[in-house]
């Protein structure tokens, strides 16, 4: 009798067990489509002085184009902005890139070699048996770094190593049920078989260690949110070491479809309330334009005139209408100076337009990116004033995904 209760015992710790664990795999739907957005905070040191210190944004705007055997055929845009440590105001685009490839529900990647992102892949990696609140694993990974700036190497550099992972329980988070992983990585890499420019100096060894609190979405299967901390350590071809320590955290969004008609006639009406002269709406193929001609700016500056101000005041009251949309500010100029000149006055001038817009509460700088295009996007002729007011633009969208 003892003995079969034991045995009884043993059986109900052991169901109580399984009911504890979970089988965790990405799902992939065709259609979905959802953003994440990625802030980093990064200090650069050089042989162990201080350089720099940086915010990093990183926005990936996903869309899922096929399903064929739970894995998913993704395309994902990814915009990267900078802007210094001392600077409270908008983002500036420093790159965008765009990749598609294929993810199994594990999380294994199948990708073109020569595609710049994702900079991590096969994070996370999931056992194809159920685990429990505890449990351990380890799978290989992909950490691809990217050279061209500024050391001339123009293919992407693909590193590989060992992740650890631990399940550390669940949690309930606006309603949703969540895991929590623990993800731990280090490594230690002899850089070898690169092309790097002419008399560039590059990195001959790298190293590396991250730690990351992972949150996965459990219904959905795919991630919710993350923080991190890295440290990683370039050995160059002169004998010197460059430094990366920072910290970031990550989250995923999902926006409801902007019916871009209504919206149009929506800010039409505003637009023409509010009596806004030299401002017109049109729908795009990324969302729906806002587009601002002739803003006028002091000479040669990024300094706006007074009576834009007020024009921008009202422009974020409508903007406000929209507070779970990302926005995007063009600058674009008249052919009037350089390519060089004219890039980075659009750049300064479309900042000062988002800046102010900031500073009046339209929105949220983690939710606006600035471009500059020059005189690269004419409307009109540059040979007459009327052309280049029709060109000496800016453009306000506010983005689908």
């Amino acid at each position: 009798m003892k003995k079969r209760i034991i045995l009884l015992l043993l059986f109900f710790l052991s169901f109580l067990q399984l009911l504890d664990a979970d089988f965790f795999k990405f799902i992939h739907v065709k259609g979905e489509k959802y953003r994440m957005l990625i802030e980093v905070t990064e200090k650069v040191f050089i042989n162990g002085e201080f350089y720099s210190h940086a915010e990093i944004l990183n926005k990936i705007a996903v869309e899922i184009l096929e399903v064929k055997n739970k894995a998913g055929y993704i395309s994902a845009l990814y915009q990267t902005s900078e802007r210094s440590y001392d600077d409270q105001g908008s983002f500036s685009l420093s790159e965008e890139l765009s990749s598609v490839f294929w993810r199994d529900s594990q999380g294994y990647y199948i990708i073109n070699p020569h595609y710049f992102r994702p900079i991590s892949r096969n994070i996370p990696i999931f056992p194809d048996q159920d685990i429990n609140p505890g449990d351990t694993w380890s799978a290989k990974a992909e950490e691809l770094h990217d050279l061209r700036r500024p050391y001339g190497i123009h293919e992407p550099y693909i590193i590989s190593f060992t992740v650890h992972y631990t399940y550390l329980g669940d949690k309930h988070v606006d309603g949703k049920r969540i895991a929590q992983f623990k993800i731990e990585y280090a490594l230690e890499h002899e850089v070898e078989g690169i092309k790097p420019a002419t008399d560039t100096f590059y990195p001959v060894k790298i190293l590396g260690e991250a730690s990351q609190i992972y949150n996965w979405d459990i219904e959905n299967g795919k991630v919710h949110s993350y923080e991190d901390s890295f440290h990683y350590i370039y050995v160059m071809s002169t004998g010197d070491y460059i430094e990366f320590i920072g910290t970031s955290k990550g989250e995923v969004f999902s926006a409801p479809i902007l019916d871009r008609k209504k919206t149009v006639e929506d800010i039409k009406k505003d637009i023409e309330k509010e009596n806004l002269e030299g401002v017109t709406v049109d729908e795009e193929d990324i969302g729906v334009t806002i587009t601002i001609e002739n803003i006028q700016f002091q000479p040669d500056s990024d300094e706006l005139l007074p009576a834009e101000k007020q024009k921008l005041q009202k422009i974020a009251k409508i903007l406000k209408k929209y507070p779970e949309r990302d926005i995007q500010i063009e600058g674009h100029a008249a052919k009037l100076g350089s390519d060089e000149y004219l890039l980075e006055l659009s750049k300064r001038r479309a900042k000062a337009v988002g800046d102010y817009l900031l500073s009046v509460g339209a929105t949220e700088a983690q939710k606006m990116i600035i471009i500059g295009k020059g005189a690269t996007e004419p409307l009109a002729s540059n040979s007459s004033e009327a052309g280049r007011i029709k060109n000496r633009r800016v453009e306000i969208t506010i983005l689908e995904n």
